[in-house]
């Protein structure tokens, strides 16, 4: 039973000199098993469950934070989720920031520009939190959008915010790179959902 083999196979694990992170790995799968009444197979078969084959088949060997791009701890999921929320916190900032604070400051068009702007600064940052958390359910590599859309709001949004304020001519031309960059991130978009079919 899995009660019997997991603190059992934890503490082999452990006097074999073997990585205690490999070893909490396993026991957290037997109480994972535990957990939802499954059997277990005896020690020396492994320690999967008695499930169908098919149904073994499709759990992921190893640690989750093998996986890179992912969900699993020490991965880039969190960090991609993180990076979406602070992204979107600064653009409703800069949003607010000019309705308010740049409106008496700045001419129409170049408050137009600045709510381009935070438009499509926005908007990206609802995709990159939604590819983040696509990787975090799913498990999956997500790094290829989610540095599409990163890039394309530091660059696109960003070089817009610096040319409504006035800012570098040399401006105008990084706008189209990081227009580039939301395209590349929504056709790496594409390739998750291609992978999915």
């Amino acid at each position: 039973m899995v009660d019997r083999a997991g603190p059992a196979l934890y503490d082999r694990l452990t006097e074999c000199d073997r990585s205690p992170a490999l070893a909490a790995w396993i026991a957290s799968r037997f109480a994972e098993e535990r957990a939802v009444g499954l059997q277990t197979r005896d020690l020396g078969g492994g320690f999967l469950s008695a499930r169908p084959p098919a149904q073994r088949a499709a759990r992921v060997p190893g640690p989750r934070w093998d996986r890179t791009g992912g969900a699993g701890r020490g991965s880039l999921g969190g960090m991609w989720t993180l990076l979406a929320a602070l992204l979107g916190a600064l653009g409703v900032m800069l949003g607010a920031f000019g309705a308010h604070a740049l409106k008496a400051r700045l001419e129409p068009a170049q408050l137009d520009v600045w709510s381009t702007a935070v438009e499509y600064h926005l908007i990206h940052a609802v995709a990159l939190l939604a590819v983040a958390l696509f990787g975090t359910a799913t498990d999956r590599a997500v790094s290829w959008p989610a540095a599409g859309f990163t890039a394309g709001i530091l660059l696109f949004s960003g070089s817009l915010y610096g040319l409504a304020l006035g800012g570098p001519r040399w401006l105008g031309p990084v706008t189209p790179l990081g227009g580039l960059c939301f395209i590349a991130g929504w056709l790496a978009v594409l390739t998750l959902a291609r992978d999915s079919w």
